[in-house]
């Protein structure tokens, strides 16, 4: 359904982008008041922050990549092939690890505090969590917004086939008459 219509998919897109945004709008505004930022710590922790979390995504996306590659080749993998794998993976967890006390942390300590910075760590989980409970709710009840546009798109292009159908009808009349 999705690649016979490239305007439908260019409007789920959109949309994505659109929850995804709303989603960093309400994370900033979550630590934010969690922390208890003023303006100038807020102007001093953000781009940090930022940076620290992009780095966070980087690797994500890097593992989700070669996991997606394992899996593709997983059927014709060879040891040799395997033991690659595994090195870039345990390359990534190294990485990983180190990103999770980097410089990054130590600014933010620098500016925040290190009692806030567990307060931090703390905001960070529980919005996580609070998000994965508000999609899993959405997706249990299957009432997503993603769903939703999809359903309406179904609807359009059923009334479209009706039209389609009605005018086809009203031809044949018209021929055989």
């Amino acid at each position: 359904m999705f690649s016979q219509n490239p305007k439908l998919i260019k409007q789920v897109e959109r949309d994505v982008k659109e929850i995804h945004e709303k989603i960093k709008t309400l994370h900033v505004a979550h630590i934010t008041a969690e922390l208890e930022l003023t303006e100038s710590e807020a102007q001093e922790f953000w781009p940090v922050y930022n940076k620290m979390r992009e780095e966070d995504r980087q690797i994500d996306h890097e593992k989700r990549d070669l996991m997606r590659e394992i899996d593709r080749n997983y059927s014709s993998m060879t040891n040799a092939q395997a033991k690659s794998y595994l090195e870039k993976y345990k390359a990534l967890e190294r990485r990983e690890a180190a990103a999770e006390f980097s410089e990054y942390h130590e600014r933010i300590i620098d500016i925040v505090g290190i009692k806030r910075f567990f307060k931090l760590k703390k905001a960070d989980y529980d919005f996580r969590r609070k998000m994965l409970r508000k999609f899993k709710s959405k997706r249990d009840k299957r009432t997503g917004f993603i769903n939703d546009r999809i359903q309406e798109h179904k609807l359009e292009a059923q009334k479209r086939r009706d039209l389609l159908m009605e005018k086809r009808d009203s031809l044949k009349v018209v021929r055989e008459s």
